[in-house]
């Protein structure tokens, strides 16, 4: 386990050591994600290319104007052709 002192300047700002964001696995871009119980503060890195290229999935499929449906067969269909 690892341990980090944040100062906090008087703009509610932070930088955050690059060790730290290292081991989150963490870079310039990314967002984190605080679950906080207490005093106490679970943080977890989000990748924004993996959150960023979900979302551009999701519009893809919203244009195209394919049910949710008709995709999972062709899903399967193509899943039992492969077997």
């Amino acid at each position: 386990m690892s341990t980090y002192t944040i100062d906090i300047r008087p703009r509610r700002q932070a930088t955050l050591p690059r060790p730290f964001l290292k081991k989150l696995g963490a870079d310039v871009g990314d967002a984190l994600h605080v679950e906080v119980s207490g005093q106490k503060a679970i943080v977890k890195a989000k990748k924004r290319i993996a959150l960023d290229a979900f979302r551009e999935i999701q519009s893809a499929f919203s244009r195209s104007k394919i049910s949710e449906p008709t995709l999972r067969r062709s899903v399967e269909s193509k899943r039992t052709h492969t077997k």
